[in-house]
Parts: structure tokens; sequence; C-alpha cells
């Protein structure tokens, strides 16, 4: 009958003194069939694996606890694409940003004048708005505004009016309004018909 390794389950020839596979001293070996030596093998193995497993769950959960987080951020700080041309402008005030501003409009020039516009956003300390309704308006209503800017009526796509609760401060302290703030939709893209500065 074969001799087994009692340390690898590895067969071990007569008068070894030790096992050619793992290095154990041949006195410790077992007797058995082919079948005890594979189960052996099998055992060992299942072992290393099981090592891994909690380490492999512990990355997954890991990896869902960071996707969720980030998803979770993104709902929270995303804003309705039609809300983004305000969002251009409150963030071109609060960064004293006139590039940023100037996102808000279709052909990338703000109504107000560069110097204007300059002047504002160093006297505006910090701006925050909150869309109190939305409104969607005919197309027929923008005609006069729409016309100044050079816009064509058949360019847009949908129309809204944002009523928006502004609250700014200033070197004369804190002020609060409320304003109607018109945007279109030009290629499936928002964009501001209003100045909220002008």
């Amino acid at each position: 009958m074969a001799r087994y390794c009692a340390k690898c389950g590895a067969e071990v020839t007569e008068g070894s003194k030790f096992c050619k596979s793992c290095g154990a001293p041949v006195g410790d070996t077992q007797q058995g069939t082919t079948n005890q030596k594979v189960q052996a093998k099998t055992v060992s193995t299942n072992r290393k694996s099981g090592k891994k497993a909690p380490m492999v769950i512990g990355i997954i959960a890991v990896i869902v606890v960071v996707l969720a987080g980030v998803g979770i951020k993104n709902a929270a700080t995303s804003v309705p694409d039609y809300e983004k041309p305000l969002k251009y402008e409150i963030d071109g005030i609060n960064k004293n940003n006139t590039k940023t501003y100037k996102k808000a409009f279709l052909d990338g020039d703000a109504p107000t004048g560069d110097e204007y516009l300059k002047g504002y956003l160093k006297e505006i300390k910090k701006i925050s708005y909150e869309v109190e309704s939305v409104d969607n308006i005919s197309v027929m209503g923008l005609l006069d505004t729409i016309a100044v800017r050079g816009i064509q009526s058949k360019d847009i796509q949908d129309a809204k009016t944002l009523e928006v609760s502004l609250k700014a401060k200033t070197e004369d302290g804190e002020h609060t309004t409320t304003i109607e703030f018109d945007v279109i939709k030009v290629d499936d893209q928002w964009y501001a018909l209003d100045d909220i500065l002008y």
C-alpha cells in the first residue's frame, strides 16, 4: 500500500527520509488510498480560499459604500437641467468669475456689459437662491425678449419661468427679493434669458 505525507498528502516513495513535495520528515506519513490523497489536498485548498473570502467580501462592501455615498452626494447637489443657467449665474457671482456667469447665456455673453458685470460681482459678497415654483410658458410670450437677443422662435424647444427667491449679502447688509427668471431650451441645452444682475 502507498504511503502519503502527513503534512501535504503527497505520495512518499519507499526508503525516503523526506517528502519530495514539502520537505517534511518521512516519519510523518500515513497509509491510505489515492482517494484519501485527493481529499487531503482538497481540504487544504478550501482552507486557503476560506481566508480570502472575508477579504473579498470586505473589498466589495467598501466599494458599495463608496458608490452609495457618491450617488447620494450627486442626488443632493444636482439641479434640474432647466435650473442650470440660474446656477451658473449664482456660481459666477459667488466665485467672482465672469466666465462662469456667462455660461448661462446662449451666445456666452451676458446682456450686462463686462465692466458693469465685474463691478456687480465685486459688490455682492455672497448670493443664494431657492426656486419657489416653475411654470411652462409659451414661446409667443417671449417674442419681444428673444427678438432683441436675435433668437429665432423656431429654435426654442421649451421655455419656463422660474420664480426665484434671492438672498444677497453686500457691504450694505443682507437683501432678499423674489424674481421671475425665464429660461429657454435650444439644441437640448437650457439657457437664461434673464440676467439677474440687470
